[in-house]
């Protein structure tokens, strides 16, 4: 599914497009684990984005959570991502307008928009499978500047569904050892 994923994606006229998912696939491909894959994936992406940090949150009951952070599955930026199928930028401004209107009408999202403020988010990306979003990239300043550009923006969007295979495959394989 993965290859069938690259070889989509990379069918276009967009070379850096196509470097950037078969440096994915490739790092993907040498891994020996889950976790390895993801982890060389994430590299690859961040050194070709070179935006720090760079988050993978799967979906884990009712939230999306990696080692570093997690945020809930109901929240306010899931809601954004599920009805926004595109990265979703978010700059400093939206975070602070997110945190008034939080403040004042919605308490119980300040806990989220605190974290994503603490981790620098600039960006966010859904990994979508038919059914739901399994997971979320999440993408710090890309070399100290605010925003990412249109071509990085088309970049990380189409490394998204790589990394929703990935998330998909792996779930898929857990069930399968379970059952």
């Amino acid at each position: 599914a993965v290859q069938r994923a690259v070889r989509d994606l990379t069918a276009g006229d967009d070379t850096a497009a196509d470097t950037l998912t078969t440096d994915i696939a490739g790092a993907i491909h040498r891994a020996a684990s889950f976790p390895e894959a993801v982890s060389a994936a994430l590299g690859t992406l961040r050194d070709r984005i070179n935006a720090r940090p760079v988050l993978l949150l799967e979906k884990i009951g009712d939230e999306y959570r990696s080692s570093e952070c997690a945020i809930p599955a109901r929240g306010l930026l899931i809601n954004r991502l599920t009805h926004y199928p595109h990265p979703l930028p978010l700059t400093r401004g939206d975070i602070q307008a997110w945190r008034k209107w939080a403040t004042e009408l919605r308490p119980g999202h300040l806990a989220e928009i605190e974290t994503l403020d603490r981790a620098g988010v600039r960006i966010a990306v859904p990994l979508r499978t038919s059914h739901e979003i399994v997971g979320v990239i999440l993408l710090g300043s890309p070399d100290s500047r605010e925003a990412f550009t249109a071509a990085e923006t088309k970049l990380i969007g189409g490394a998204a569904s790589v990394f929703a295979l990935l998330i998909e495959n792996a779930r898929l394989n857990t069930r399968e050892l379970e059952q």
